[in-house]
């Protein structure tokens, strides 16, 4: 048994023996999506694992099933749970994510070569000066993160890169003042120390993206002891209890089609804890519509 699982059940335990009078509350699992978290009833958590197990390709009928696994004998549809609200997963975005920063991380070689050309040749220097108006410079000012690590990476990019963009005003000032090898002697410092320090936080980021990619098995259960199916998830959250007046219904939740009666509400409290409660009827009857057989074989 992983240690995640055992936490699970070590976290059920204690939901189980509340008194009576805590039945007005709803302790839930909860777990994220990219940036939105969803929760399902923790009575309805039968294990977490990590995604080592491996899952067999069957004939499917939904698109949202990646196949099935076994869990001690008992043969469980594997559900997407991003491919099953139709929209990028975790993995996915990060994986872009890290793609875009090499592509940033490029630029900005290209763009000090370009300076350097300019300073050398008289050439006019048409990139972006100001560092807000370069492609990173605009996805950093607006990009947020949940991951704290990730955070700290990325602040420390503020400086070096307004640093670097600030050597065209100065280098080509230079330059037209007829100072072009005090100006390159300049450049090349600021390569070997401002862009090296740039290039370094690209690779940070990048590693740190990597080490957020953290994809598990979600098993729910309607009897407590087999499961139904499990969820593929990126990464798992916390467990909290809520008052059961804390969940709201909200019409930007009411779905059509594939999605219908999926989704309870939203659970909200003052610390901010918001997430979409699934709706485990509605869960059970779309897992049930994808025609895999759960049976032991």
């Amino acid at each position: 048994m992983s240690s995640i699982e055992e936490g699970v059940r070590t976290m059920s335990a204690v939901a189980e023996k509340k008194p009576a009078q805590a039945s007005r509350k709803l302790t839930v699992f909860m777990f994220w999506l990219d940036e939105v978290c969803y929760a399902v009833p923790l009575s309805a958590v039968l294990a977490v694992t990590s995604r080592s197990e491996e899952i067999t390709q069957v004939p499917l009928n939904d698109e949202a099933l990646d196949g099935v696994v076994r869990y001690r004998g008992k043969v469980t549809p594997v559900v997407n749970f991003a491919r099953l609200l139709g929209v990028p997963s975790g993995k996915e975005v990060k994986e872009s994510l890290i793609r875009e920063l090499n592509v940033r991380e490029q630029d900005h070689i290209d763009w000090l070569n370009s300076l350097e050309m300019s300073v050398k040749d008289g050439s006019h220097f048409a990139k972006a000066r100001d560092p807000h108006q370069c492609a990173f410079g605009k996805w950093y000012d607006h990009f947020h993160t949940r991951d704290e690590d990730l955070s700290d990476i990325l602040e420390r990019f503020d400086e070096p890169h307004q640093r670097i963009h600030s050597l065209a005003d100065k280098l080509l000032g230079l330059r037209d003042r007829g100072q072009v090898e005090e100006a390159l002697s300049v450049l090349d410092e600021e390569r070997e120390t401002t862009l090296s320090l740039m290039r370094r936080l690209f690779r940070q980021a990048r590693a740190q993206l990597r080490v957020m990619i953290r994809p598990v098995l979600l098993y729910l259960t309607n009897d407590g002891a087999t499961p139904y199916c499990c969820l593929a998830l990126d990464e798992i959250n916390d467990v909290l209890t809520f008052d059961e007046s804390a969940l709201q219904a909200t019409r930007a939740l009411d779905q059509k089609g594939r999605l219908e009666g999926i989704f309870r509400g939203m659970l909200t409290n003052e610390e901010g804890s918001d997430a979409v409660l699934l709706d485990m009827d509605g869960l059970r009857r779309r897992v049930t519509e994808g025609a895999v057989e759960t049976e032991d074989s």
